[in-house]
């Protein structure tokens, strides 16, 4: 599966489209390009685990979206758990910090 990281449409093969750079005969610049909108941004599409969505970036088999999500949960546990304690610092730091996720 692919995705277009312009217009988001998944499908199952990219448009094959060929540039020849003024030449008369190949080999040619072989060109894959959306179906849908014609542009050539496609990524492969990873399913994400939880909402099953597609996306063209996954972490630990998760969209960005669940990921964030997962981790903010995550936090919220952390904090019930350890409250004021250096150990809720260190989980927090060592889980959320390697990831830009905006929550620490």
């Amino acid at each position: 599966m692919w995705i277009c990281k312009d217009c988001k449409n998944v499908f199952d093969e990219c448009y094959r489209d060929y540039e020849t750079h003024g030449l008369d005969t190949p080999p040619y610049e072989k060109i894959l390009r959306c179906p849908h909108c014609l542009i050539c941004n496609p990524a492969f599409a990873y399913k994400c685990e939880n909402c099953n969505d597609y996306t063209d970036r996954v972490i630990d088999g998760y969209c960005e979206d669940c990921a964030k999500e997962l981790m903010q949960s995550f936090k919220e546990q952390i904090t019930r758990m350890f409250p004021n304690s250096k150990d809720r610092h260190f989980l927090l730091y060592n889980a959320l910090c390697e990831q830009d996720w905006g929550l620490v």
